[in-house]
This record gives C-alpha cells, sequence and structure tokens, in this order.
C-alpha cells in the first residue's frame, strides 16, 4: 500500500474480499460451478439483483472472513491514524424482514471483528439523495460502512460522499475484487485531484468453498427466487412517484477531522 498518513483514506470491499458467506449455495465457486442451474431461471435484473444481495445480506453469525490476517492488517492502518472504511455495491431498501441492510453491513463486519468506525472520517448515518437510486435504494452509510445503493458505481458514490463530508485526502486506496469497480474510481479521484491506488484482490480464488450437490444447490435458489419476486412486488407496489429528502446529504457539521 506504500506510505499511510491521516491524509490517506483506505477503502475495502466487503463481498469476496473481506468477508463471505457461510452458505454454500451463495458462495463464490459454488455458483460458478452451478451457474447454469442459475441461468435455467427466469430472472428479471431487478430480481437478480435482490437475490445477490440476499446472499450477502444476513445477520453477523452468517459470514466468514476471506483470509483471517484482513483483520490484522485493517487494525494496523487503523493504529496509525490512517482513516479507513468499507464501499460495498449493496442495496439499501429494505428486503423483506431485512429492513436495514446497511445497519446488517455493520452487524456482519463487527461478527468478524472490524469495526470501520474507529478512524472513519464521517461516522454518522447519511443518505445521498442527489445520486440515482434503484428500486428506491440510495447510497447510505454509516459507522464507516458505505453501501452504493446497488446501480450507481463506487468511483461515483465515493466521490459524492467526499464532497458531503468536505474532505479531500491526498490519497484513496481501494481493494477490491472487481476489476471495474476499481476502474470506476480513476476519473472522478483524478477530477477531485487525489492521487488513486487501486488494489486488485482475489483472495477469494483460493478460498475453499464448502460442498454442497446439485440437488441442495438449485432447491435453495428456487426458493431464493420467489424471496425476490416477492420482495421485488412489495417495493414496486411500495414506492411512491414522488418522494421527498429523508435525510441531509451535506453532514459537513459532523464530520470527524484529523
Amino acid at each position: 500500500m506504500g506510505t499511510l498518513n491521516k491524509e490517506t483514506l483506505v477503502i475495502f470491499d466487503m463481498d469476496d474480499t473481506l468477508i463471505t458467506p457461510l452458505n454454500p449455495a451463495c458462495q463464490q465457486a459454488n455458483r460458478h460451478r452451478y451457474r447454469y442451474l442459475i441461468e435455467r431461471q427466469t430472472w428479471t435484473s431487478e430480481q437478480k439483483s435482490i437475490a445477490n444481495n440476499l446472499c450477502t445480506i444476513g445477520s453477523k453469525t452468517d459470514v466468514q472472513l476471506v483470509e483471517c490476517g484482513a483483520v490484522g492488517l485493517i487494525h494496523d492502518i487503523q493504529a496509525q491514524g490512517v482513516p479507513s472504511i468499507a464501499l460495498t455495491a449493496a442495496i439499501t431498501c429494505p428486503l423483506g424482514e431485512i429492513t436495514s441492510p446497511l445497519a446488517c453491513r455493520v452487524e456482519q463486519l463487527a461478527g468478524v471483528g472490524i469495526d470501520f468506525s474507529k478512524t472513519a472520517p464521517y461516522v454518522e448515518f447519511f443518505r445521498l439523495k442527489d445520486l440515482p437510486s434503484f428500486l428506491n435504494s440510495y447510497p447510505e452509510g454509516e459507522c464507516g460502512v458505505i453501501c452504493t445503493g446497488g446501480k450507481n458505481k463506487k468511483g461515483v458514490v465515493l466521490a459524492h460522499y467526499l464532497k458531503s463530508i468536505c474532505w479531500t485526502p491526498t490519497k484513496v486506496i481501494l481493494v477490491d475484487d472487481n476489476y471495474m469497480q476499481l476502474n470506476s474510481l480513476t476519473a472522478p479521484m483524478r477530477a477531485l485531484g487525489i492521487e488513486y491506488t487501486g488494489i486488485y484482490y482475489r483472495g477469494i480464488d483460493h478460498f475453499k468453498a464448502a460442498p454442497i450437490d446439485a440437488e441442495s444447490f438449485i432447491c435453495f435458489w428456487k426458493e431464493l427466487e420467489q424471496k425476490s419476486a416477492q420482495i421485488l412486488y412489495e417495493l414496486t407496489c411500495e414506492v411512491p412517484t414522488t418522494t421527498s429528502p429523508l435525510r441531509s446529504s451535506s453532514p459537513c457539521r459532523r464530520c470527524r477531522r484529523y
């Protein structure tokens, strides 16, 4: 990562970078192995996005670390007083019994020993309503964890976040398993005059997935297909045609300064 200081912002992706589901039907290697079974199902793009989020959003007991050394690395970064956050491509609207996906994401990290609120530049709840929504899901953040809201690229969300908290770090580092998300930061950080380093991390490729047979796998995904369809129906029926701002997107007065 090079030299780090209090004007550096270190960002970690969550899914398949820091954590991965305990459920073998949701683990990346098994999803690749049985991809043909998933593709047989009739998904809308919205329904598939909901299903993917249901796979990753759960209680703190539903995930495990991709690599145990990640906790020590983050603790070392925080011990130096270096600002650090998590940035995940997740939706934020209620998903059935999961009323707050953002709160679940914070809880998941806490369950494996990671707390980004210790050195995050801003820890209060915020919602970026000046960015496009997906199923009324806007980018949100709290306790050093930011969810993009679904369709927004991480670079766009991060740029708006930094402007909202009135802070321009000298350097940003993103650790992510998704090459397109890494590239999404290049132009927005350049526009802000911020040095950017993207680290393409594929520790998940060496993670040994739990065994699961094809029958059990497809049974889980058929249930998930039905559940995501029901949630999509509830969301599209409940989303109003016009909405009023729920929270301010300019939380400058409560910034944590270093």
